[in-house]
């Protein structure tokens, strides 16, 4: 009867601590103490079973403790990987910074030498453009005087074999002398005519060579013009790479800080989950004390129950 009320009894216990571990916990006094009691056997927790709850207390505490340093562990890696992760963002962001002032500083220089470049383009052009104009004009009016000079002397060639045909026919005449003198005069103009044609045909010939000068330098600044508009593809491709490197960067670091987002969002999670084992084991615990202070009140009625008991026996065999 006695093992059996026991057995009983013991359910009846680890029912209530079932019970008692999903309530809340409840306060300390008599009346709830009563609970590890029936009014068919007496029962009270022994020191084994303390020890047990004991053992168990420490074996949770030792579970929390290794989930909170794996936890802390876990939580520590991540702290480096994200410090290290803001050391790396922030060495990006200085150096994205320094290359797009350097940029800056590049694109400016390329943009005064092209606007630079463009602007000696356009005066050579211009000089290029006035000086063909002016050398076209100048062969033009030395070509159309020529042309005039030539029709002139022709003309006073002309005169003048009419004129020695005329003094052939009158070489028989009486005036043979006069004609013999003006046909002294004839050829010395007609000498003074060659001298000026010779001198009108070398200034031709020099405007021509100048032209040809003109030509000359005018090939060579086309030559310049092509090599400076191959500089400035090259500029323009430098150019380009640099702006394709700072977008590559930019990129990068938007990627380091989504990981960095997705990192913190992760720890804040952890952190949640740490927060709650902690109130769970903090209640645990609390429930757990409480339990000890019910068991040793428990402890304490049942001795005194027992030690009453003892007492009224006695006085009842000393009456009989």
């Amino acid at each position: 009867m006695s093992g059996a009320c026991g057995a009983t009894n013991m359910a009846e216990q680890l029912e209530l601590f079932v019970q008692m571990a999903a309530a809340p916990p409840p306060k300390k006094n008599l009346v709830s103490s009563e609970a590890f009691t029936t009014a068919e056997c007496e029962t009270d927790i022994s020191l084994a079973k303390l020890a047990d709850w004991e053992e168990m207390e420490s074996e949770l505490y030792a579970e929390d403790d290794a989930v909170i340093d794996a936890n802390f562990q876990r939580y520590k890696a991540m702290w480096d990987e994200e410090k290290q992760l803001d050391e790396e963002l922030d060495t990006l962001r200085a150096q994205l910074k320094q290359d797009k002032a350097y940029n800056h500083r590049e694109n400016q220089a390329h943009q005064q030498k092209v606007k630079k470049l463009q602007q000696t383009l356009q005066k050579v052009k211009k000089e290029d453009a006035s000086r063909k104009k002016a050398s076209e004009s100048q062969v033009g009016k030395m070509k159309e005087q020529l042309q005039d000079e030539k029709e002139e002397l022709t003309q006073k060639l002309e005169q003048a074999r009419d004129l020695n045909k005329r003094l052939k026919q009158k070489l028989d005449a009486p005036a043979l002398i006069e004609s013999k003198e003006t046909t002294k005069r004839l050829k010395s103009d007609l000498h003074t005519l060659n001298l000026a044609l010779s001198d009108e045909a070398s200034k031709a010939k020099l405007l021509v060579q100048e032209f040809e000068a003109n030509s000359a330098i005018q090939r060579v600044r086309h030559i310049e013009v092509e090599q400076l508009t191959q500089q400035l593809e090259t500029l323009q491709k430098k150019l380009d790479t640099l702006r394709a490197t700072a977008s590559k960067r930019a990129q990068k670091i938007r990627d380091m800080s989504r990981q960095r987002d997705e990192m913190l969002e992760k720890k804040d999670d952890e952190k949640e989950f740490v927060r709650a084992l902690r109130c769970k084991h903090k209640v645990a615990r609390t429930k757990f004390e409480d339990l000890q202070g019910i068991a040793r009140t428990t402890t304490t009625l049942s001795k005194s129950t027992r030690s009453s008991k003892v007492a009224s026996s006695k006085s009842d065999e000393n009456q009989v």
